[in-house]
């Protein structure tokens, strides 16, 4: 009986896991390290993992309200919130961009690229409240 061929299956699954271990430490440690929510999910693969460690069964009942603020959509905000660089953006209905300061939730600027055109249908003011949320790209909102 040949067992060349199990040999080498054995050995490659086992340099794979190795392989994938080490990614997954390293994927670890810089998620550690931002405060940063970049993408929906936190991640690529849509985690929504933090490797934050301020918050825990111990902390978690000094939590509070930070902060609030009432922006000016009528429809509420949509999606989900991005954070970079201390600055938190979130969209609402007819394409509009909220930023606010992370910390004192100071609204920074909005972007309305449709407040000055009119709808000229139904169709379209139904439609101009679908929103798939926002994306970061450098310093691109």
């Amino acid at each position: 009986m040949n067992l060349e061929w199990p040999r080498v299956a054995v050995t490659s699954v086992l340099l794979g896991l190795l392989a994938i271990a080490g990614t997954g430490d390293a994927m670890g440690a810089s998620d550690a390290e931002s405060t940063d929510w970049e993408l929906l999910g936190n991640s690529p693969d849509m985690q929504h993992h933090s490797g934050l460690s301020q918050i825990n069964t111990e902390t978690v009942s000094d939590l509070g309200l930070a902060w609030a603020i009432d922006l000016p959509t009528r429809d509420g905000l949509i999606g989900n919130p991005l954070i970079r660089n201390g600055r938190i953006f979130q969209s609402g209905s007819q394409s509009q961009v909220f930023a606010n300061d992370l910390k004192t939730g100071k609204l920074l600027w909005t972007y309305e690229p449709l407040a000055d055109r009119p709808p000229s249908s139904f169709l379209e003011t139904w439609l101009r409240s679908l929103n798939r949320g926002l994306a970061l790209y450098e310093d691109l909102v």
